[in-house]
């Protein structure tokens, strides 16, 4: 194996952060809602609704598009993607339901809700769990595994 992959792998460890909850700053506890822009062809929506509620200890619950979020978690994101430009916060769990119903799109997991806490509000992408697919694969196969994607994530605070 290349050395200099695994000089990186030592560095780096997780790619995407510990996996564990932080103690958010005050300012970023509370009740959020906004839209991401889905990035993906085989879906007829264009975006999804985020209602997410951040609690001090680092536990998130809400929405995502139409599922529920179940053990939810915000943590860091791993320090060397941080210093590569990327966002510092990450917002992952399991779905519950269908993400997108009209459509009868489901997915496992929120993979990460990729944040970052600028001037009071949330800006980022999402990723689903779900698979990398062959081109080829046809709109039916996509919809039913592969992984889906977004951008243009802007989440503000709101009063209950």
């Amino acid at each position: 194996m290349n050395k200099f992959f695994l000089i990186i792998l030592f560095f780096t460890g997780n790619l995407y952060g510990e996996q564990k909850p932080i103690n958010p700053h005050p300012n970023m506890i509370g009740h959020w809602e906004g839209y991401g822009h889905e990035i993906v062809s085989w879906s007829i929506a264009d975006s999804i609704f985020f209602s997410l509620e951040i609690f001090p200890d680092g536990h998130v619950e809400g929405t995502v598009g139409d599922a529920a979020l179940k053990n939810g978690y915000m943590c860091l994101n791993n320090w060397f993607v941080r210093k590569l430009g990327n966002p510092q916060y990450l917002i992952g769990g399991d779905l519950e339901g269908n993400i997108v119903e009209k459509e009868n799109i489901y997915r496992k997991k929120l993979k990460w809700l990729i944040l970052d806490f600028v001037d009071g509000h949330y800006e980022g992408g999402f990723h689903t769990s779900g698979t990398f697919t062959h081109p080829w694969a046809g709109n039916k196969h996509w919809k039913l595994h592969m992984q889906m994607t977004g951008v243009d994530v802007l989440l503000k605070k709101k009063s209950k």
